[in-house]
């Protein structure tokens, strides 16, 4: 097998803290099937394209981008939304501002403490929202 990309390793080094954030939760990654069964935490990223640093064409590039890490509750689960505010909380204590996360090599920084944004209802599930943002250099 082929030398992993950039683009593969920074991925492979967010997925190992999405683990570590998730816990026991079940992960519904991009590009995979999942059924639901009960609350779950769904995967998504947003990437810019590369900036220049400078005008060397030998200097490295930044590449910035966020996560989004939806946890879905099902309403069937009658808990105060503050319950469930709490939880994506604790995902988000996993991706503290300037940690560091490396996978071959390529490494990653979380630009800012995650943050708990938007919450809606759709149908029978609760979601809540955490973004992370990262950067690197490529």
């Amino acid at each position: 097998m082929a030398e992993p990309t950039a683009a593969t390793k920074i991925w492979l080094a967010l997925k190992r803290q999405i683990e570590v954030a998730a816990g026991d939760i079940p992960v519904a990654w991009p590009g995979e099937a999942f059924e639901p069964t009960g609350t779950f935490l769904a995967v998504s990223e947003v990437m810019t394209p590369a900036e220049r640093r400078s005008l060397r064409a030998s200097d490295p590039h930044r590449l910035r981008g966020s996560l989004l890490l939806r946890l879905s509750i099902p309403m069937s689960d009658k808990q105060e939304r503050e319950v469930w505010r709490e939880a994506a909380a604790q995902i988000a204590t996993a991706f503290p501002a300037d940690l560091l996360l490396e996978y071959d090599g390529q490494s990653v920084r979380v630009r800012e403490k995650a943050s708990v944004t938007g919450a809606y209802q759709d149908g029978g599930w609760w979601h809540q929202t955490v973004q992370v943002r990262y950067e690197t250099s490529l």
